[in-house]
């Protein structure tokens, strides 16, 4: 799977986690759907920077990457001020069903991005590839030329192959 269909996975996930959270019934179900939800978690927050560092381009990596730490922080900020608001209500189910809503706008967002150029090259999608690169390119910036950046992921990926097999 690539790293866009895992991070759509996770979102599935994460989804199905706040809603089950939400209407837990008892303790051990809400136990369960707390797990599905750090499941959902710790793959996003593992897919997610991957995905990232594959799509950037290489001049604002960096910067793309400290991006999504800070929106993590924001995220955290949010869901704490949201709760702080729901405390007095006692609507704990609303504040565990909330959650689905993050989830379902990375879910739809992530419909509309393309799939990393790595795992395109991996399954021989090299024109699709080229493409993607050609998109996410700065404008005017010959530094990443999709062609060369495709010659270098398919020569990494072999080399990658190589050392696994050799292990």
């Amino acid at each position: 799977m690539g790293r866009r269909q895992l991070i759509m996975a996770a979102a599935v996930t994460f989804t199905v986690g706040a809603i089950a959270a939400a209407a837990a019934l008892g303790a051990g179900a809400l136990v369960a759907a707390r797990f599905v939800l750090g499941l959902a978690v710790g793959s996003a927050a593992l897919v997610v920077p991957l995905y990232l560092s594959e799509i950037a381009p290489t001049k604002i990596r960096g910067a793309i990457a400290s991006l999504n730490q800070l929106m993590i922080v924001v995220g955290i900020l949010v869901a704490f001020i949201v709760n702080a608001i729901l405390a007095s209500s006692g609507d704990w189910r609303l504040m565990l069903g909330l959650a689905a809503i993050p989830s379902l706008v990375l879910l739809v967002g992530m419909t509309f991005m393309p799939e990393t150029p790595r795992f395109l090259v991996r399954s021989g999608e090299e024109d699709e590839a080229r493409e993607v690169l050609e998109e996410v390119r700065p404008d005017g910036s010959r530094e990443d030329e999709p062609g060369r950046k495709v010659d270098e992921i398919r020569e990494s990926t072999r080399r990658s192959r190589a050392a696994a097999r050799s292990c």
